[in-house]
């Protein structure tokens, strides 16, 4: 494991993040959120997976590289 020297840091950041976000949107669709995702996640008017969906994923979609 290579460690992270501090001019790099808000790359490595901002790679952990996409990944999580990324690992997390796998798991809306494979069958859902822990107790605890949804909890974070959720709003008052909308539940876990529509909140990320609608403030997270799409736009981690709209800024991805792949095209």
């Amino acid at each position: 494991m290579r460690k992270v020297v501090p001019a790099e840091y808000s790359l490595f950041q901002a790679a952990d993040l996409c990944c999580t976000l990324a690992l997390l949107a796998a798991k809306i669709q494979k069958g859902g959120l822990s107790k605890s995702e949804e909890v974070f996640f959720s709003t008052p008017k909308q539940n876990a997976a529509r909140a990320m969906k609608k403030g997270y994923l799409s736009l981690l979609e709209k800024r991805s590289f792949s095209g």
